[in-house]
């Protein structure tokens, strides 16, 4: 028989583990609504950016040369491709780096990557034959794999030295890649005074950031480079996002930590070579575009990678729609705009030491 005391200890027990399963279901309920909402939050904002990426796209179609009356879209829309591709790949590039190295002042222009292409375009200006037709051609045809070759050799020389220190960039280390860009940018724009008019208006172009027409050589290029990148990027996020969330977590997992830095570094240097050859040394618009894009959506790369790249074309879409609309007749080229308006948060993230 049992006794009043053991039904009273049994009866205490099987509602604690009532209450505990309670709590436990409380909990898990929500967590999966903050889980939810979370989703639901992001989701939000990513349609947000694509429905202003779509209206800056339509405004940038319909840009009217001076002059002239009438709306001439359909060689506005090589323009749009131009702008979108050199954004989207710039910006996730930054943002791999920026990831990578939890750094929001890495920037693969600020880093040189993307620079030491100018001194590759100087090297081929000066030594290449481009006086007809058929070498202006070849020229055209080589860029873009000596532009690939230069950021990756760039990317895995500056990460190779930072790798003791697990990809960790220094603020010296940015300042040196700073002076770097500037230094690069004046060794072309010396030798683009004894070069011949036809050459130095290339590297001119380059050096500035000039956002223009292209072959469409380079934009089929550009869009092929950019899904390779982006597939190759997405096939590893998982992975990705838990080595770059937590090391130990990843070592537990079994994952190749090393294998998944570098992989990150050589799409980040293949994006960066394609936006360079699309318009040049386009300065601190990845910088902004990555940090928009960390902030709105954290960790949650699935939305963050695409969100970042067309955070980059809102950016450049609009400030070339209101450099050629707004400003008459004017002469002020679109890319060297951004850094006026970047440089403020560049300087306020040095000091704030972030």
């Amino acid at each position: 028989m049992i006794s009043k005391k053991a039904k009273k200890t049994k009866s205490t027990s099987i509602i604690n583990i009532a209450n505990n399963s309670l709590s436990t279901y409380k909990t898990n309920a929500f967590k999966f609504n903050l889980i939810k909402n979370k989703t639901i939050n992001h989701l939000f904002k990513f349609v947000t950016i694509i429905i202003l990426a779509v209206i800056v796209g339509i405004l940038v179609l319909f840009i009217t040369d001076i002059g002239f009356d009438e709306i001439n879209a359909y060689i506005n829309r090589k323009l749009i491709w131009v702008i979108l591709l050199s954004s989207i790949n710039l910006v996730i590039s930054t943002f791999i780096v920026q990831t990578l190295t939890h750094n929001k002042l890495a920037d693969t222009s600020v880093l040189g990557i993307g620079s030491i292409n100018l001194v590759l375009l100087t090297i081929a200006i000066l030594f290449l034959d481009i006086s007809n037709k058929n070498s202006i051609n070849t020229f055209n045809t080589i860029l873009p794999f000596l532009y690939i070759a230069g950021s990756i050799i760039a990317s895995l020389l500056i990460f190779g030295l930072s790798s003791k220190n697990k990809f960790e960039i220094s603020k010296k280390f940015i300042l040196a890649g700073i002076l770097l860009n500037f230094a690069f940018s004046a060794v072309s724009t010396s030798v683009s005074t004894v070069l011949s008019s036809s050459k130095s208006n290339i590297l001119s172009n380059y050096s500035s950031g000039l956002i223009e027409f292209k072959f469409d050589f380079y934009i089929y290029m550009a869009i092929a480079l950019t899904l390779f990148s982006l597939i190759w990027f997405y096939s590893i996020l998982r992975k990705y996002r838990i080595v770059t969330t937590n090391n130990i977590i990843a070592n537990q997992l079994g994952i190749n930590i090393r294998s998944i830095y570098w992989q990150g570094i050589i799409i980040s240097a293949i994006m960066t070579a394609t936006a360079f050859f699309l318009v040049g040394n386009v300065v601190f618009l990845g910088l902004v575009g990555a940090n928009i894009a960390l902030y709105l959506f954290k960790k949650d790369y699935k939305y963050g990678v695409v969100s970042s790249g067309l955070i980059g074309f809102i950016i450049l879409g609009l400030t070339y729609f209101f450099n050629k609309n707004l400003i008459v007749n004017s002469q002020i080229n679109t890319s060297t705009v951004i850094p006026l308006i970047a440089t403020p948060y560049f300087l306020y993230l040095i000091l704030k030491k972030n």
